[in-house]
């Protein structure tokens, strides 16, 4: 009963402090998502507005020159505005690609102007005039119809992985979208920038939330020892009440051992009223001492080899024996309180003896465990003949 009481306390402590983990868990999930999600929709904004001053500053008519053929290479408006998107690109370490693309009568997508050089550097080679964007999305072809700027990706195509704003250019006289203009940034890079417009808050919170998780746990403990504290005080009174008012002699043990492991003596620790009355022995004259300083050539008896064998073996015996100091014969049943098993274990130190708990290798008690149950009572239950004395150890 004891053990599957503790059991169960155990298992509900545990259950709650998983709870709590796994609330920590999600909620850190969560905040995680909520300001990865901001801060991507941030860095989509930014690009977007940047697209959109870029393609404000271009002038209509130069674009509408482009032919998007091989001409366009020898073009001063091709060269011009290629510049100009070369300047964007160097400027901006964010901007990796720049350009101007055109829809064909098929639906696809070409190349008007693209910012990128020839070079040895370069993984791809810059796409010219004319050259059909394969890679192009739905939402770009589409984009020279519902004329509404957006931002997509990351999407991946020869030239890398990349998050695109594209803006439509749109000639005021036809409102026809001519082009749309395109800004690239390396997802891999704005990975990244997320992490680190991340990273401060996420690291601010999962701490805020330890600090929460940890704060209840202690909460949690402390309410415990509270509850422990006040059944410990409770329990001492019931546990000091049975043991004043049993009915036959109780006398609580500690046993002393030489460096051998032999026993050698015990000392009181605590007597009843039953003791006192069944002995003649007075509690202020023995708790604290030795039994041989108190009954000289008790020794001689068989009580401290049963006692010690008590203590080493955990096993409670009965036996009957004479004391001789005492001119008495006495019924006893030495038990070791420490394997006394209960519901709710109390421990106890023997008043005005805790000075003197340490004093030898082995003890009969260090510390009293008291059964809360009617075992308690059966365990306990002492002979009403006046000659006995059950030694509880």
């Amino acid at each position: 009963m004891g053990k599957n009481q503790d059991k169960c306390e155990n298992k509900v402590r545990g259950f709650w402090i998983a709870s709590v983990v796994v609330i920590v868990l999600i909620s850190m999930s969560l905040f995680t998502w909520w300001m990865v999600m901001r801060a991507d929709q941030h860095m989509r904004e930014e690009l977007l507005l940047q697209t959109k001053m870029v393609a404000h500053s271009l002038d209509i008519n130069h674009v509408k020159m482009l032919t998007g053929t091989d001409k366009d290479m020898e073009s001063p408006d091709y060269l011009r505005l290629k510049e100009k998107f070369a300047a964007i690109c160097r400027t901006n370490p964010k901007c990796h690609f720049v350009y101007l693309m055109g829809p064909k009568s098929d639906g696809s997508v070409f190349f008007f102007v693209d910012s990128q050089e020839d070079g040895p550097s370069q993984v791809s080679p810059p796409a010219k005039p004319g050259d059909v964007y394969d890679d192009a999305s739905e939402e770009l072809r589409n984009l020279f119809k519902t004329k509404v700027s957006f931002v997509e990706g990351p999407l991946s195509d020869e030239w890398g992985v990349w998050v695109s704003a594209l803006v439509p250019l749109i000639d005021p006289h036809s409102g026809v979208a001519v082009a749309v203009l395109g800004i690239d940034s390396d997802a891999h890079d704005w990975n990244w920038e997320i992490v680190s417009h991340t990273a401060l808050p996420v690291g601010l919170m999962l701490v805020l939330l330890i600090i929460a998780a940890s704060s209840l746990v202690i909460w949690v403990n402390i309410k415990d020892r509270r509850h422990a504290e006040n059944d410990l005080q409770k329990n001492e009174q019931e546990f000091q009440l049975m043991f004043n008012n049993a009915v036959s002699a109780v006398a609580v043990h500690k046993m002393l051992f030489d460096e051998n492991a032999k026993p050698i003596d015990y000392i009181y620790l605590n007597v009843n009223g039953a003791f006192e009355n069944q002995t003649g022995l007075k509690a202020q004259d023995v708790i604290g001492r030795r039994v041989t300083e108190i009954l000289p050539g008790i020794e001689e008896a068989q009580f401290l080899e049963i006692y010690a064998k008590v203590v080493l073996t955990g096993e409670s015996v009965s036996f009957e024996q004479y004391c001789k100091p005492l001119r008495r014969h006495y019924s006893l049943r030495p038990i070791d309180l420490k394997k006394i098993t209960s519901r709710r274990c109390l421990q106890i130190s023997v008043p005005r003896s805790r000075q003197r708990m340490n004093a030898g290798k082995h003890s009969f008690f260090n510390r009293v465990s008291i059964h809360y149950s009617s075992l308690f009572l059966r365990r306990l239950r002492l002979m009403k003949s006046s000659k006995l004395l059950p030694t509880i150890s």
